[in-house]
């Protein structure tokens, strides 16, 4: 009523597992306005870096942005803190003496202000943590990149290079693409006998791109979600005919039908597939 103060109620719901929720919650009325809240990409990441890293010292942002694909706030928050602790335990072992057998009490005594400006973390201490702290998402399973060089792979120089070309260089250098303003091959099939390679192969790729690396066979639209999550990441569908066999009419082989339309639909989606490469191989 005019010249009456209306009272607002605001309900805000959160949850990581949408999909489990009774439909009902999320009808008109109710949960009606959904927000999906992703993992931030590079430029995020830089963005939350550049807010809680001390400002008194040059940190590479850009690179550490970079070398976080799939952290959450919270990881991040988690590497500066193990940074930290690393730079703390740095300074301490610099401060303790060589006793020599001898009991001091080194830690009572005062600290100097070179000592105290020591504390401050570095790129170094932010180096060392990054091997220390892994992604949430990394901790549930979704993705990993793997330990397989190219140097473990031998030979195949030619293949190498078309898949630096392709995935290696659009990782580390995105802006380069933009600069030329087209798109990419993301999408590669290997074929061979079994045995001669082809998972190493797209191990090895997934390596020196430094991308996650999800190795799969079915869950077409889950993984699909799952990469889009950890981007960079490289998918790796190996034995692809078994699972994207030729389509028929039997009504035997429907699941099988609709996991090759699921993947074909996300095959198509370009503009849903920022940052993730599909790897397939099979013998057939």
């Amino acid at each position: 009523m005019a010249g009456e103060e209306a009272d607002y109620t605001l309900v805000i719901g959160a949850t990581n597992r949408p999909e489990v929720l009774d439909p009902a919650l999320r009808r008109a009325g109710r949960f009606e306005t959904e927000i999906l809240l992703g993992v931030p990409d590079e430029n995020a990441r830089a963005d939350i870096l550049s807010r809680k890293l001390p400002s008194l010292v040059s940190f590479d942002v850009k690179r550490i942005a970079r070398s976080t694909p799939g952290f959450v706030p919270a990881d991040l928050n988690a590497l500066i803190t193990r940074a930290n602790s690393i730079a703390l335990e740095r300074t301490v072992n610099i401060r303790k003496p060589n006793q020599h057998g001898r009991k001091h009490r080194w830690w009572m005594e005062p600290w100097l202000d070179e000592a105290i400006g020591k504390l401050t973390i570095t790129m170094d201490d932010i180096e060392k943590a990054l091997k220390k702290v892994q992604p949430s998402s990394k901790r549930e399973g979704f993705s990993t990149i793997p330990d397989v060089k190219w140097e473990d792979v031998g030979g195949l120089n030619d293949t190498r290079e078309t898949f630096k070309r392709f995935i290696v260089n659009s990782i580390k250098y995105p802006e380069i693409n933009k600069i030329f303003g087209g798109d990419i091959e993301t999408r590669f099939l290997l074929f061979g006998p079994p045995g001669c390679g082809k998972t190493l192969i797209a191990k090895a790729v997934a390596n020196e791109a430094g991308a996650n690396f999800i190795y799969v066979k079915r869950a077409i639209r889950t993984l699909f979600n799952r990469a889009r999550t950890c981007s960079p990441c490289t998918i790796f569908f190996d034995e692809i005919d078994s699972l994207a066999a030729k389509r028929n009419n039997s009504t035997g082989e429907r699941s099988s039908q609709r996991m090759v339309t699921q993947l074909l639909t996300e095959l198509d989606g370009r503009d849903q597939r920022h940052g993730v490469f599909v790897i397939g191989a099979t013998n057939k």
